[in-house]
């Protein structure tokens, strides 16, 4: 029969070589199709055990007819294949590999072979990644055209809608984007229930070929399992669907700032006697659904754009375009993205003087972030409109005025429980404080001992719990020193057995950095 030899580069340090063998049978059935590994290979034994299980057929040679049989392999010139560990934007060969087609470099549309490969060259092949057909779609040969779908998104969601999608077509280059700014910007559709966020996050993902809403950032899932979801895709963005409070068992919030640099999802040490790391890239976006922004640091504010999304929005003609636009078959709707990937020679080509045009028209602003990442929307969003020739719809004043919200927005200070539980602090009177909190004037320090504090807040009757959230919001203040520190109130009225104030587990805070 044939072979192929197939390398997993998922781990670059230490490559894995996989044996793709084409079987023919002494009967008149078909070829079988087979892949082995070394171990399968490597022992006479070992090579029969596989043959039975996988072609049922009986290996009678020995040692000799064996070792011949693996040093045709490894000297033959068989094609060798790549197989990627990421779906989408392939940056050493600079295609786009999915489940069901790829884009090469010059925007052609390729298709599989019967094995899946995808052959880029003489005797080079690309191989998918095991995960990459999961809730793939397979765009179909024919649909409506890119204007028209795009006309009913922006029937259907206004100016929000548009933008929306311009990001998302962005998404598609975040690698290139990023190799020439070293940035690219996370969206964020937040505001009112029901509003449309997470049907429009829908249709975007459809239109990139993927199936379902999003990832959950809820209590089930983990920090790990999320991570690993989000290093899978390259050149696509990945929708996070929040609770209505910033959960951070689930979700590291790091990963916004690092994210939208070129830094990596995570590091971990490799499984060895040196200093050999494993590192989890991040060559995608995120694209943050939720009722209410967790983001609390200017820093994660700055790199987020946000959409609002609200209930008086939406009306009669609305859902009838969004029906319109649901009723589109999958497959259909999945051709959005290789519409744009198929145009990719002159995006790449002419999205740095769009860009550069943008942030002349949004400019002035207060923030230089903020603007480069609304600009960068904005050069997309006229970039697809020259190239599909799309119903002229000007989005520039719409995104000046969500970039100047934003710059308001992102320096206005985040009010949490830790804030709220200082100012009921203040309530309390004197007889109160005496035995809950001291204020060290020459040391500038501030101790709390929770414990008293909530027992004289709920007896005010205020509905007043320590629990993890708030301990959490505490420890995270820019004035907190430490927690468990025992200490004794000058004027607390309870004594121990010597006859001197108490002694309490208390939190210590910085005065200084207390407003």
């Amino acid at each position: 029969g044939s072979e192929m030899c197939i390398r997993d580069s998922s781990n670059p340090s230490q490559p894995h070589f996989y044996y793709h063998l084409r079987l023919s049978t002494p009967g008149p059935g078909a070829p079988i199709d087979c892949t082995a590994t070394g171990r399968d290979l490597a022992t006479p034994r070992a090579l029969k055990e596989f043959l039975l299980s996988r072609a049922k057929l009986n290996w009678e040679g020995g040692t000799i007819a064996a070792t011949a049989f693996t040093t045709r392999l490894t000297t033959t010139a068989a094609p060798e294949v790549n197989q990627l560990s990421l779906t989408g934007y392939d940056v050493e060969s600079r295609a786009y590999i999915f489940k069901h087609f790829a884009i090469d470099q010059k925007g052609a549309m390729l298709h599989p072979d019967h094995r899946g490969l995808f052959k880029l060259g003489p005797r080079k092949f690309i191989l998918p990644p095991p995960h990459a057909g999961e809730k793939a779609i397979a765009p179909a040969a024919s649909g409506p055209p890119l204007k028209n779908i795009y006309r009913l998104l922006f029937d259907a969601f206004g100016e929000n809608g548009a933008a929306a999608y311009a990001w998302a077509a962005a998404s598609l280059f975040v690698n290139q984007i990023k190799d020439k700014t070293g940035f690219f910007p996370h969206l964020s559709l937040y505001g009112d229930p029901a509003s449309g966020k997470s049907a429009l996050t829908s249709i975007l993902n459809g239109m990139q070929g993927i199936e379902g809403e999003g990832l959950p950032v809820s209590q089930l899932t983990t920090k790990k399992a999320l991570a690993r979801c989000l290093s899978r895709h390259s050149g696509l963005f990945s929708a996070l669907l929040e609770d209505n409070q910033r959960n951070e068992k689930a979700f590291d919030f790091s990963i916004v700032l690092t994210g939208y640099n070129a830094g990596p999802l995570q590091l971990r040490a490799a499984f060895s006697n040196d200093n050999q790391v494993h590192e989890a890239p991040f060559r995608g976006s995120l694209l943050w659904v939720i009722n209410v922004e967790p983001f609390n640091q200017s820093a994660e504010k700055q790199r987020v754009m946000s959409l609002y999304f609200s209930h008086e929005y939406l009306d009669d003609t609305t859902r009838a375009a969004y029906e319109k636009m649901t009723s589109i078959p999958a497959p259909e709707l999945a051709r959005a993205h290789v519409a744009i990937l198929q145009k990719r020679q002159e995006i790449e080509s002419k999205w740095q003087d769009a860009y550069s045009r943008a942030i002349t028209d949004l400019s002035p602003q207060d923030n230089r972030r903020i603007l480069q990442n609304h600009a960068l929307v904005l050069a997309f969003h006229r970039m697809i409109n020259d190239l599909f020739s799309l119903q002229a719809i000007d989005l520039t004043e719409f995104i000046r005025a969500t970039c100047k919200i934003k710059c308001t927005t992102a320096n206005e200070k985040h009010f949490d429980q830790a804030d709220h539980f200082f100012e009921q602090l203040e309530t309390l009177n004197d007889e109160q404080a005496t035995s809950c909190m001291h204020r060290d004037k020459e040391k500038r320090l501030f101790y709390v001992c929770l414990n008293k504090a909530e027992l004289h807040l709920r007896n005010k009757g205020l509905s007043f719990v320590v629990n993890s959230h708030l301990t959490d919001c505490l420890m995270r203040h820019p004035s907190y020193v430490s927690h468990s520190q025992r200490f004794r109130f000058p004027l607390d009225p309870e004594t121990d057995t010597s006859g001197r104030p108490k002694q309490r587990r208390t939190w210590v805070f910085n005065e200084d950095r207390m407003n």
